[in-house]
């Protein structure tokens, strides 16, 4: 589609607009529509990639009100509802029309984000919910729904909008109630939480965009019912996929900073030794080798402390934690020799993440939370 003909589509539909607002039509005042033509007009000149046309159209639905995506919604969901007692007709936007117009309406909801337009984004957001009730599972790409309510809670984590991340991913752990990505995710929102400090953001001034939450800002946590309810959660993630490292990792570090020493020094040991090659791997023996070297066990954390640069040479993290402990153990040699690759490295590139350490990306969220996630599932629906 043209960027002129998508134009004139917008031309045409602010006119219809603009004539509905004056009481008047353009033509005969027909009767309104039930079915949103309207809205697949704009849906369909978003098709295609991102080429001028296509962002002037998802600027258009972006800018549509909650009260019009209501109205649209509803034509869809009566339509289908018509198709279903008319077996001679078929709902006038299929499901992959609908399974479409959930990742743009996602998209656009995670730009306000970044725009701090929290209102306009909860807007988009409870559209694609109602899309998304409107197909069924076994006609839409494999988990679409599971993986969106993961997504969503995911980016809310990752912006520190940890109430709004709990509330997406419980939302869907009511409809997939034993998933094991999304009780991970939800047990970490936890986790953040209880190990927030408030100085994080000490006044509005200071808090990126201007925008603060109340409760982060002089309220003394409930650290250990939050920890509590972050190992509750990690322990149904492994109920449910026994092999999902990551949550023993994520187990054995809260019960550790949290809960338990002793408790979480187990549950450390066997997450190094399921854990394998690479970045859990790394993150497992780094952890294990602070809680030890907490513990007054600081030959043992040396050693689990090479053990994580032998995962990951360029780790800054276990360099640094090796090089402290060395300095207290009184071997000055082998502190340089540790600390020399961070000082000589170049500084990582921000555009790629996987050259963070994987102690920040830790922070950042579960690997189910990756932003890779969210590309492959948009790569599975956009057309």
């Amino acid at each position: 589609m043209t960027k002129c003909r998508i134009r004139s589509i917008l031309s045409r539909l602010c006119v219809l607009a603009q004539s509905a607002s004056a009481g008047v039509s353009p033509q005969a005042a027909p009767a309104p529509a039930p079915f949103p033509e309207d809205y697949l007009m704009v849906l369909d000149a978003c098709r295609g990639g991102e080429s001028a046309g296509q962002r002037l159209a998802r600027e258009a639905l972006g800018a549509w009100t909650s009260e019009r995506l209501t109205a649209a919604l509803a034509g869809l969901r009566d339509d289908r509802a018509q198709a279903a007692t008319d077996p001679l007709r078929s709902a006038r936007a299929d499901d992959r029309t609908l399974s479409f117009a959930a990742i743009v309406h996602t998209q656009l909801a995670f730009g306000q984000m970044d725009l701090r337009q929290d209102a306009a984004a909860r807007v988009q957001l409870e559209m694609t919910r109602g899309l998304l009730a409107l197909l069924p599972e076994e006609t839409t790409p494999p988990g679409l729904k599971r993986r969106w309510h993961l997504a969503v809670g995911c980016r809310y984590r990752r912006d520190f909008e940890l109430d709004e991340a709990r509330r997406w991913l419980r939302a869907g752990l009511a409809v997939y109630p034993q998933d094991a990505e999304l009780s991970l995710a939800l047990g970490s929102a936890d986790e953040l939480t209880a190990t927030f400090r408030n100085e994080a953001c000490p006044s509005a001034a200071e808090c990126p965009g201007g925008r603060v939450r109340e409760q982060y800002l002089a309220v003394e946590w409930d650290r250990q019912g939050l920890a509590t309810s972050a190992e509750q959660q990690y322990r149904q993630a492994l109920a449910d996929d026994p092999q999902l490292v990551e949550a023993r990792l994520r187990l054995g570090r809260v019960l550790w900073r949290h809960l338990s020493k002793a408790r979480g020094l187990d549950e450390l040991r066997r997450a190094t030794e399921q854990a394998g090659q690479g970045e859990l791997a790394y993150l497992a023996h780094l952890f294990l080798g602070a809680a030890l070297e907490d513990q007054g066990l600081r030959a043992d954390a040396i050693e689990h402390y090479r053990a994580a640069l032998a995962q990951r040479e360029d780790g800054q993290t276990a360099r640094l934690a090796l090089a402290h402990a060395l300095r207290l153990a009184g071997d000055r040699g082998g502190e340089r020799e540790a600390l020399l690759p961070v000082i000589e490295a170049p500084g990582p590139d921000p555009a790629r993440e996987r050259e963070m350490d994987a102690w920040w990306l830790y922070a950042i969220g579960p690997l189910a939370c990756s932003e890779t996630q969210w590309r492959s599932l948009r790569a599975e629906v956009e057309p």
